[in-house]
């Protein structure tokens, strides 16, 4: 999956100031995406179960996250790395990989690649 491509596809759905958490997969060269969270990032808990589901129905076994800080600031946090290698354990167990996490602005993004696909 290539990051740029990824981003304008994630920015096209991640609009306005709340927050937006998106999976996406690439299968025959298609980018698939879901809008699985908009609204409020106090407080939000991904379904893994749910995420891993969808990214099986598309087909794929590898995938990424992107999501924005409503802040606007694209910068990585700690907490941003520590949901990666959680989401990432979680992944494995269910038989897919993250390959990146990607955080998004306006202005970029800031990438966590996990894995070369």
């Amino acid at each position: 999956m290539h990051a740029l491509s990824l981003y304008k596809h994630a920015m096209a759905i991640a609009q306005g100031p709340c927050f937006h958490f998106m999976a996406l997969t690439c299968t025959q060269n298609q980018i698939n995406a879901s809008r699985l969270i908009r609204g409020d990032e106090q407080g939000v808990q991904i379904h893994f179960p749910r995420l891993f589901h969808w990214i099986k129905s598309t087909g794929s076994d590898t995938f990424a996250v992107a999501y924005n800080h409503p802040s606007g600031n694209h910068a990585l946090t700690q907490a941003d790395m520590t949901f990666t290698s959680q989401l990432e354990v979680a992944a494995q167990k269910e038989g897919v990989l993250l390959i990146m996490t990607m955080v998004l602005s306006p202005k970029g993004f800031a990438l966590l690649a996990t894995r070369d696909a």
